[in-house]
């Protein structure tokens, strides 16, 4: 079909059909998986500019596939975002929004490229995204927090929210991969007690 209509508004459709199933039969060629995702980032589907982010989420991320084509198709997804003024929106500005959890857009993209920085091993890089994100949100006031009127300290809580277990997760993995096994652990504090998001989840950490 692919080959016989190219051009069909159906494609990527049969490209997200054809990479669920060779995920599903084991014994994949991951090189032909990315090659198919890679094919799927370049379309304009209706996910638009948002669709590498699905893609990232869905299936590099949790099948640990080519870090260097997440992170390319990230960094397309950035530039497209950019141009468009998407990164500029605040959390509700998007009705439609697709991800789940709290920060803006800008906030969900850090959070990516930092997870993608991990897989590839820069454990200072991806703090650095991760630190981004995080301080996005206590910007915008999307963390659970206890602020004292008197003194004006804030303290910021866990949350049950799925991008919140990944966003400490991550920075626990980074500070682990830097040597830091004490703030690892404080960021581990962050997720006990307020549920997990996922098997993958509980398997990574």
């Amino acid at each position: 079909f692919l080959k016989e209509h190219p051009d069909s508004p159906q494609s990527s459709s049969m490209l997200n059909l054809l990479v669920i199933d060779t995920l599903s039969i084991g014994g994949y060629d991951p090189g032909r998986v990315v090659e198919l995702l890679e094919k799927m980032a370049r379309l304009r589907t209706k996910g638009g500019d948002l669709t590498g982010l699905f893609l990232v989420e869905d299936y590099y991320l949790p099948h640990h596939l080519s870090p260097e084509s997440a992170w390319q198709v990230l960094a397309r997804t950035r530039q497209a975002l950019e141009a468009s003024g998407q990164l500029r929106w605040k959390r509700g500005d998007f009705l439609g929004q697709p991800w789940n959890g709290t920060g803006d857009l800008a906030s969900h993209l850090l959070l990516d490229e930092g997870r993608v920085l991990l897989e590839q091993k820069d454990y200072a890089a991806a703090l650095n995204k991760l630190r981004a994100s995080q301080a996005r949100r206590e910007k915008q006031g999307t963390l659970l927090s206890l602020r004292d009127p008197a003194k004006g300290t804030v303290r910021y809580l866990p949350a049950q929210a799925s991008d919140l277990s990944w966003l400490h997760l991550s920075m626990a993995e980074a500070y682990a991969g830097l040597g830091n096994r004490a703030a690892a652990l404080g960021q581990l504090e962050w997720v006990r007690g307020t549920g997990t998001p996922s098997e993958l989840f509980d398997e990574r950490s």
